[in-house]
């Protein structure tokens, strides 16, 4: 993997707190109604649906504002996302989850379940995150890419001044600083699987 992190959790069913540390291979183990279950199917989640709980807008929080002035001065020069630019990415998403927790929680498990907070924690790369600017004539038909330790981002002349575009740019980042290389291949337990079909 090129990055470590860990999936922290408080108040979350019988959960107090708890931490998962992401790797290839997680194996949970504990007494029988001890919430392995919960804990693993909110891993599942944030793995396989937390792109989608970045808001339709770009935020006006102060983190997003100093991630909008980063990008808006490095469109054009490929640059890498050392770990300071990727703490404030990883900031930015841990403010999304603060926001969208409960949303998050009522959709993997198709019901309100209490969590007192969900944050991603210790967040390291192997190599930073290396960011190419791709310049085009049009965005028509033009894609975001990934490869090792790379992203691909297209851009028009426009875009240093088009806050949607960079807006869709931070978020392409922030999933990838994420996700980049974590397989979301988690088998959970048959009754969870028969729940969330309910």
């Amino acid at each position: 993997m090129e990055q470590t992190w860990a999936l922290k959790v408080e108040r979350f069913g019988k959960i107090k707190q708890g931490e998962i540390d992401i790797a290839p291979l997680m194996l949970f183990v504990g007494d029988n109604n001890s919430g392995k279950s919960y804990l693993m199917s909110l891993l599942w989640g944030v793995l396989s649906e937390g792109r989608k709980l970045f808001p339709k807008d770009p935020p006006n929080t102060s983190t997003y504002k100093e991630i909008d002035r980063f990008l808006e001065s490095s469109i054009g020069d490929d640059c890498l996302i050392q770990d300071r630019e990727a703490q404030l990415f990883v900031q930015w998403f841990n403010d999304v989850l603060r926001n969208k927790k409960s949303e998050l929680v009522r959709t993997i498990f198709r019901r309100k379940i209490p969590i007192g907070s969900l944050s991603i924690e210790r967040y390291r790369r192997s190599e930073p995150l290396r960011i190419i600017f791709e310049k085009k004539d049009s965005l028509q038909g033009a894609r975001f890419s990934t490869g090792k330790h790379y992203i691909r981002i297209p851009y028009t002349d426009r875009s240093k001044g088009q806050a949607t575009e960079r807006y869709r740019m931070a978020q392409y980042i922030t999933w990838n600083l994420l996700k980049e290389n974590t397989r979301c291949n988690v088998s959970l337990p048959r009754h969870a699987i028969m729940a969330s079909r309910r």
